[in-house]
């Protein structure tokens, strides 16, 4: 872009580089600045390998054209369950969000984190363009609407639901938004 920019003024095409500026420049500047403050509030997660992963996962959803937002109004300083076994739950989350966002000019995913007294709530939701089958049909191994070789994220992501016994997943489809939230309990010093 710099070296656009001088061959514009070494010529004095003072015009030439008005109309650079607006056909290039300020659409690449102006959804930088959007994306930059949908996901202002990732600055407030203190654990990293939490925010490690929102931020690839949310930062990829940018990339293909998906609306994207994140919430959290207060920062999230530790969790109460495997760190991993959550990195890997938020990703599943995140990746199928991705998957039926992409390609849709609606494309939106909202995600927010909620630190209430005794949990730690994950908020995942994104746009349905196509008719889903049962809850409990996505969630067997093997089944996706995407093809063969496919359907093993939600399965996995409720096994690892499943092991940690401070965690709790609900899945709904409302209307034209299938929305995830994995609550993680806080676990008192007296347990």
């Amino acid at each position: 872009m710099l070296i656009s920019i001088d061959e514009y003024l070494k010529t004095d095409d003072l015009e030439g580089l008005q109309e650079y500026y607006q056909k290039n420049l300020a659409p690449v500047s102006n959804r930088v600045l959007k994306e930059k403050y949908n996901l202002e509030d990732l600055s407030r997660v203190k654990v990293k390998s939490i925010k490690s992963i929102l931020f690839s996962k949310l930062s990829y959803a940018q990339s293909q054209e998906i609306e994207v937002h994140f919430d959290l109004k207060e920062p999230l300083i530790d969790i109460t369950v495997n760190e991993l076994d959550l990195d890997i739950a938020l990703g599943i989350m995140l990746d199928n969000a991705i998957e039926a966002s992409v390609g849709h000019a609606d494309g939106e995913i909202m995600s927010a984190i909620f630190i209430e007294k005794n949990s730690t709530v994950f908020l995942i939701q994104n746009n349905v363009f196509e008719q889903l089958p049962p809850l409990w049909k996505l969630k067997e191994a093997g089944y996706s609407t995407k093809g063969k070789n496919r359907g093993i994220g939600l399965n996995s992501l409720s096994k690892i639901v499943n092991r940690n016994e401070n965690m709790i997943l609900e899945t709904r489809v409302l209307g034209a938004v299938f929305l995830q939230r994995l609550t993680v309990k806080r676990v008192s010093q007296n347990d």
